[in-house]
């Protein structure tokens, strides 16, 4: 996935926002500030929220619900290791230091109409097994010391993974 969108122009809408596929259908637990999930339930942004999401639990579902991330150039917008069962979906993703979303040693993994900008890489998945990526956008990610200056995405030592 060099140099490229993740996914075919066919699932990314292009809005002002060059968001992915937004879907309002959010009824999850709300999250309205950066934070650490530490249950096993779904969650819905229920604004645009500037800092660091990590999750810390398994069977998490986060529904970005057409909202911003804005990591405020800390290392991870969205940030996960060794969980299993997680989806992250439905928003954007912008303006972190390492990873727009990073996912470490996780198991069973689904990332769905995203779109990721103004980041080092747009999604590190190191170590990770059985997952999709589909629906997503990457675009205007600067890979700031990475050994290949075009790659939007990083997939280190993983195995089972789809992408649409």
């Amino acid at each position: 996935l060099l140099n490229s969108s993740i996914s075919a122009d066919s699932c990314v809408r292009e809005a002002s926002t060059k968001s992915a596929c937004c879907k309002r259908t959010c009824a999850a637990t709300p999250i309205s500030h950066p934070t650490t999930i530490t249950r096993s339930v779904c969650y819905c942004l229920t604004r645009n929220i500037v800092g660091t999401i990590h999750i810390a639990a398994d069977s998490v579902e986060l529904d970005l619900n057409c909202h911003e991330i804005d990591g405020n150039g800390a290392l991870w917008a969205i940030q996960a290791s060794g969980q299993q069962d997680i989806t992250i979906k439905n928003g954007l993703v912008r303006n972190a230091g390492q990873a727009g979303i990073s996912l470490t040693d996780c198991k069973t993994i689904k990332l769905e109409d995203l779109s990721l900008t103004e980041c080092n890489r747009a999604i590190v998945l190191d170590t990770c097994s059985e997952g999709k990526v589909n629906c997503c956008k990457a675009y205007n990610n600067t890979n700031i010391g990475s050994d290949d200056s075009t790659a939007v995405v990083s997939v280190l030592y993983s195995q089972n993974l789809e992408f649409n």
